[in-house]
Parts: C-alpha cells; sequence; structure tokens
C-alpha cells in the first residue's frame, strides 16, 4: 500500500503508521487526564500496541533502511530475505526498492539467486553478467563471456559454488591453473574474499556486499568488472583488445562523423580504405550494431577470405547455398522485406579479380544499389583505393563515396587511454602524460592500446607514471607493430620505392614531390613521376605522410623515432641498389 502522506518531504507513513500514532495519542491523553491503571484494560493495549511497534517498525534492518535506503544493496543474504518480509508488512517495499534504485525484477530475480540450487544458482549467475556460456565441468562451471564483452584479457574463467569452509575451497581453487570464481555460503564469503583480494592468485571472490550489489544492479558488468579488478592484476583485466575488430561499443571511441554520415544516407554506397589496423574493421562492426536497431533495414557483415570471393559469403548470409548464382543472389536480395546493408571487409582480393573477369559482379551490385534493393559498404587498402581512383573504366569509380581513413580523433584517443582504464580502478599521474603519449602515437587507436595493454602487464598499484609509459613506448610490441609500414604494397619493387622515399625525407620537417624527385636523382634514378606520385599516395594512404596543401610530413613521430635510430645511409643505398639492379 502507498503512503497516504508525507512528512518533511522525505518520511513517509503508512496506513498502519497513521492509525498506531492516532491509537496511541489517544491512549497518552486518556492516561494523562484519567490516569494509568497497571491493571487496566488500557495499560494492556498500550503495551501491546508497543510491543506491535517494536516488532514492525523497529527491526534493525528496516530500522537501517529507513534511514538509508541504498543500504540495501550492501545485505547480505539472510539480511535481505529478512527486508522484504519487514518491509512487505508495513507497505515500505516499493517505496524502498525506488529510493535504492533497485527495480522490483531484480530483486525478486536475486531472491531467486540465493535462493536456489548449484546448478541453477551458476545459471542464473551466468545469464546476470551476460555470458555466452555456462557448462558444468566436473566440480565446477566454465563461464564463457560474449565476444563484446569489455575485458579481452578475461573471456573464459571456472564458477565454484560451496558451502565448505573457507580453507577447504582455499584448498580447492588455489591449485588451479585457472581464474576461479567463488560463490560461496554467507558465513564464509568474506573469508574466502580476504583471499581473493590480496591478487596473489587467480581466485576472484567478492565479498557479502559486493555480490548483493552485483545481483541487484541493472547493469551488472560494470559492478562484475570493478570486482574482478579488486581481485586479480591489472594484466589479467586488461581492457585492451590488440587483435581485430574492436567487438564491444564500450571500447569503441570516435568515428562519430564517419558512422553518422553513412548512417544517415543509408541509401548511399560507401568505400572505406585506409591503411591496415586503422578501424576500418571496428568501423564496419560498430555499423553492424547500429543497423541492428533499424527498423527499415537488414544488415548482412562478412569479410572476405584470401580468395577475394564474394558470391558465397552473401549467398550464406542470405541463407542460400554457397554455390547459389549471382542471378539466384539478386533475386534473394529483391524478396527481402527489408532494403539489405551489406558490410564487406578485405575487398581488395574481390576488386583486384573483378578487373580481370570485367567487373561482372561490381556492376550488377552497383544496378542493384541504383534501383534500391541493397546497399553496399566495402572496406580495404591499396588495392580497393588503386581501382577506385586510378582505373577509370572501373564501376568501382562511381560506385560509391570514398572515405579515406586517418588517425582517430584527439578526444576519442584519450578517451581509448583513460576510459578503459578507469573502469578497473586505474589512472594516470597526469592529463599531460595521455596527451604526450597520444600524439607521439600519431593518434593510432591500435598503437595506443597496445601501449596501455604493456603498462598494465607490469603496472603494481594503481598510477600509471611516465616511466612506464616510455618503457611501454620502447617495448618489442610496439616494435612489431612499426615494423609494417614499409610493405604496404603486393608489389616489391612498390615498396622498395616506398621505403627510399621515406629514407630521403625522414630527416625533414616537410618536403613537396620536387624534394623526392631531386634526392631521387641525386642517387642516379629518374623514375617516372606517376610511380613516384603513387608511391607518395600509397605512403599517405598507409598513414605513414600526411599531406597538406602539396606539403608532406611525417604523421606518427614514434615511427620517425624509431627508424631514426638506424644507419639512413646504408638504408638508402641498399634500396637504390635493389631498384638498379631491376
Amino acid at each position: 500500500m502507498k503512503p497516504i502522506f508525507k512528512i518533511n518531504r522525505f518520511k513517509k507513513i503508512d496506513i498502519f503508521s497513521f492509525l498506531f500514532t492516532i491509537t496511541i495519542s489517544f491512549f497518552l491523553l486518556k492516561g494523562i487526564f484519567s490516569g494509568f491503571n497497571a491493571n487496566s484494560n488500557d495499560a494492556l493495549s498500550l503495551y501491546i500496541m508497543f510491543f506491535i511497534y517494536y516488532k514492525r517498525y523497529k527491526n534493525p534492518t528496516v530500522t537501517k533502511l529507513a534511514k538509508e535506503p541504498k543500504a540495501l544493496l550492501t545485505l547480505s543474504e539472510s539480511q535481505l530475505k529478512e527486508a522484504k518480509q519487514k518491509l512487505e508488512t508495513i507497505n515500505r517495499l516499493e517505496s524502498t526498492l525506488k529510493e535504492a534504485e533497485v527495480s522490483q525484477e531484480q530483486f525478486e530475480k536475486t531472491l531467486e539467486f540465493y535462493e536456489s540450487q548449484e546448478e541453477q544458482k551458476a545459471q542464473l549467475f551466468a545469464q546476470h553478467i551476460e555470458a555466452k556460456e555456462c557448462k558444468k565441468e566436473g566440480e565446477f562451471y566454465r563461464i564463457k563471456m560474449s565476444e563484446d564483452f569489455r575485458l579481452d584479457a578475461l573471456k573464459s574463467f571456472l564458477l565454484y559454488i560451496s558451502d565448505e569452509s573457507s580453507s577447504k575451497i582455499e584448498k580447492e581453487v588455489t591449485a588451479l591453473n585457472d581464474k576461479v570464481f567463488v560463490l560461496a555460503n554467507e558465513e564464509q564469503q568474506n573469508a574466502v574474499a580476504k583471499l581473493a583480494h590480496d591478487k596473489t592468485n587467480r581466485v576472484i571472490t567478492p565479498r557479502v556486499e559486493e555480490l548483493t550489489e552485483l545481483m541487484l544492479s541493472d547493469e551488472p558488468q560494470d559492478k562484475f568488472v570493478k570486482i574482478l579488478s579488486n581481485c586479480l592484476l591489472a594484466k589479467d583485466v586488461s581492457p585492451y583488445q590488440l587483435n581485430g575488430d574492436v567487438k564491444s561499443e564500450s571500447n569503441f571511441f570516435g568515428r562519430v562523423e564517419i558512422l553518422r554520415e553513412i548512417i544517415s544516407n543509408d541509401e548511399v554506397n560507401y568505400l572505406i580504405v585506409g591503411a591496415r589496423q586503422l578501424g576500418k574493421s571496428s568501423i564496419l562492426k560498430a555499423l553492424e550494431r547500429r543497423y541492428a536497431k533499424s527498423a527499415k533495414v537488414v544488415c548482412y557483415s562478412f569479410t572476405l577470405d584470401e580468395s577475394g570471393e564474394l558470391l558465397p559469403s552473401m549467398a550464406e548470409s542470405l541463407g542460400l547455398e554457397k554455390s547459389a548464382t549471382l542471378e539466384q543472389i539478386v533475386l534473394a536480395i529483391k524478396e527481402q522485406e527489408k532494403r539489405p546493408i551489406f558490410l564487406i571487409d578485405e575487398a581488395d582480393m574481390f576488386v583486384k579479380h573483378e578487373k580481370e573477369r570485367g567487373y561482372l559482379i561490381t556492376s550488377v551490385l552497383r544496378k542493384l544499389s541504383q534501383e534500391g534493393e541493397a546497399t553496399f559498404v566495402m572496406a580495404g587498402f591499396w588495392t580497393l583505393y588503386e581501382y577506385v581512383t586510378l582505373d577509370y573504366q572501373s564501376p568501382l569509380k562511381n560506385f560509391g563515396k570514398l572515405i579515406t581513413l586517418g588517425g582517430l580523433e584527439e578526444e576519442a584517443c584519450q578517451q581509448l587511454m583513460v576510459e578503459p582504464m578507469k573502469r578497473i580502478g586505474i589512472s594516470y599521474e597526469s592529463e599531460q602524460l595521455v596527451e604526450e603519449t597520444v600524439k607521439r602515437c600519431g593518434y593510432r587507436a591500435n598503437y595506443i592500446a597496445t601501449v596501455c595493454d604493456v603498462v598494465l602487464r607490469k603496472l603494481e598499484g594503481s598510477v600509471i607514471e611516465k616511466d612506464a609509459v616510455e618503457d611501454a613506448l620502447e617495448s618489442e610490441a610496439i616494435d612489431k607493430m612499426l615494423k609494417g609500414w614499409g610493405s604496404l604494397s603486393a608489389n616489391r619493387e612498390a615498396n622498395r620505392l616506398d621505403r627510399l622515399i621515406v629514407y630521403l625525407t625522414l630527416e625533414k620537417e616537410s618536403f613537396r614531390l620536387g624534394d623526392v624527385v631531386e634526392g631521387l636523382e641525386k642517387y642516379g634514378l629518374n623514375i617516372d613521376i606517376e610511380r613516384v606520385n603513387e608511391s607518395l599516395d600509397r605512403l599517405v594512404l598507409g598513414y605513414v605522410l600526411g599531406k597538406h596543401k602539396g606539403n608532406y610530413a611525417y604523421q606518427i613521430p614514434l615511427l620517425k623515432e624509431r627508424i631514426l635510430e638506424d644507419d639512413l645511409d646504408y638504408l638508402i643505398d641498399g634500396e637504390v641498389n635493389g631498384l638498379k639492379s631491376k
């Protein structure tokens, strides 16, 4: 029953309280004017009323929640059950849940979780933290998180549910070479949590109040990540994904303008080109997540393999046999209730084959798009860019709008460094450290993520200092990422020219086309100007160089630093001799 009025805006009085107050007042006034008689029914009634009041209103848990409703989040299993019973009796449950910001549904689910037997409890726990799978493995349960779970370093762990003593639980779980999340009984939970919170093992156990807060939360992954970071070393809870596209929305930062443009023009084809690991695949994944909420389009997303064959992937996504013909695929597209949008990653080999067969498939896709039957977003690198910009006979020339991918926005880079760290309780010693790191990485998200991950693997404490970042910037992991800049093309001679241009201009703050030609001629190389321009375009597309009003400059200070550490004269001679020998 809802309160009928308020006192001082905050203290709510239900009907029982109101009647109780009136009755007590009546007996007190009667006693004052006529005198109390210890043997009278009045005294007995007053005693009974006070007894009822104490039992219903002066319960310690109820009193605690009356003062601070959010204390509900810290109650143990038995206290939570008691709170429900007492609050329902005095019609305060609904108002208390509302003030504690806990939904009625989640409150009931939490009680169900606490009252469940082992197997059901495991399933309810896995469901609540949004796990993909929960399977029994002997005395344990294997929990597998979904692909978009924000901690890339923890995709799987064991769940152990036990009513045994903390000492026995310790013997069972500490010897395992796996991360183990422990759910003990109410009396043992905090003792096991103490074991887990020293971080010298791989045991994960929340304190009683942490478990209740987790189970009552409507956003459980935030609480779950906090528990993990309290129990594990920073390297074990790294939120940074280093391989492949970013699958979790919480770990995707920036590219706002690109996403906004493509989504707001979903009848326009787009061709996204850019260097490897610059974020093309992550953009396609972000588009896929957003299109999944659309009522007017259906999204099909796939990555082409090395063969570059598009039709089998399109057929499979449409529910056809892989061997379906182009005509069958076109018919299936036209029969779709919603207009399909195809997100096609790694499209370079496909467009190379298309040129060899006269752009047969591309012409059909273009016609489907012009008729409003389908939309296509392709992502690739140099081959796609080359055939779109340099092959004037290609249907790709006007197939879609070209988006050349550059570095991540500065604000997004800073968020990438700070926000995931904040989720696991880690900060930087200064904002300046973040800004300097972002600039040295040239606003490349994969470099920034790698630096952060390397820092976490050696971090002791919760504050990242400059020395730790400097060590990460000099790490082998960063060296491996930087080395790919010299192999942007599938053509060895093109790569030689790319590298030579870099070695000849590296010590300049900026340069122009004429500077490159002059440098090549100095070493006796008279290379066609079109090849030089093509090489410069490739270095710009590969995000080695930037171009503004005919001036070229290096995009990534860290890359420039690394190359300058080498013997440039030796490197130049090697590339010059290689080009002259052909």
